[in-house]
């Protein structure tokens, strides 16, 4: 008879796990760390699904929408991270700039995946600050950096932020998928995969309902060197966790103007 474990149980585990990676100065440590939240948040997600399957009817687990906000320069950099967090936790992303040029990413899915999105943004967030002023500090005894101006300098952090959320998309996505498969092999009856359809389905029914069909855009920014993308996408991997102001585009390719 399999064991189960209680919500607040995976919870303390995930917290652990998150703060032994946020304080280990191993940069191989840390992606173990994260790798491992990833798998028992997927997990979780998993089961939480699962059972709500098997209820037949019963009130789901309610839909929620929370903002996290992104400052400074390099804001929209950030919420790219933060959005690879999201998307791997079966949570759909919108993007609204404000007038201050602060970036909030609104992260929309059932309360207890965007509650681990939260905790799993924390923890990368401040592995991306940290593995940038690394990243800033080596470049600075690099023959050509002092050669480049200012604007190339920072296209070029820009880059390594933006580069560190796609290498991280991919890690959690691996993680994801190992968590997927290793329910898929436990549980008797039923198709985990099937259930996590319907859940996306369901987020994707409440966008839709309240904020319309959102029309797909392609979104990129370049201009940094093919250094600095290496170098944040191989951290990214590491580190397993406009159309004017005011405006909301969706964090899988979709916008919707305000």
């Amino acid at each position: 008879m399999a064991t189960t474990i209680a919500p607040e149980d995976y919870a303390r585990k995930i917290d652990m796990l998150l703060a032994k990676a946020e304080s280990t100065p191993e940069p191989a440590e840390a992606e173990a760390l994260i790798e491992k939240a990833q798998k028992l948040c997927s997990k979780y997600a998993i089961d939480e699904a699962m059972i709500a399957a098997a209820r037949n009817g019963k009130a789901p687990e309610k839909i929620v929408r929370e903002e996290i906000i992104y400052k400074g320069t390099f804001a929209k950099a950030y919420f790219r991270i933060g959005q690879a967090v999201a998307l791997a936790n079966e949570c759909r992303v919108l993007i609204r700039k404000e007038y201050s040029g602060d970036v909030a990413m609104v992260c929309i899915g059932f309360e207890s995946d965007v509650a681990r999105v939260k905790q799993l943004n924390a923890a990368v967030q401040i592995q991306a600050a940290g593995s940038l002023a690394v990243w800033s500090k080596e470049q600075r005894t690099m023959p050509n950096w002092k050669y480049l101006d200012k604007g190339e300098k920072w296209r070029n952090r820009r880059q390594f932020l933006n580069s560190f959320g796609a290498g991280l998309g991919e890690q959690l996505e691996r993680a994801r998928g190992q968590a997927t498969k290793e329910a898929e092999a436990s549980v008797e009856t039923g198709s985990v995969a099937l259930v996590l359809r319907d859940k996306k389905d369901r987020v994707d029914d409440w966008v839709d309902q309240t904020y319309g069909k959102l029309r797909r855009t392609h979104s990129r920014e370049y201009g940094g060197s093919s250094r600095a993308y290496a170098a944040g996408h191989a951290a990214g991997m590491r580190a397993d966790a406009t159309s004017g102001s005011g405006s909301v585009r969706g964090g899988s390719g979709k916008q919707l103007g305000a």
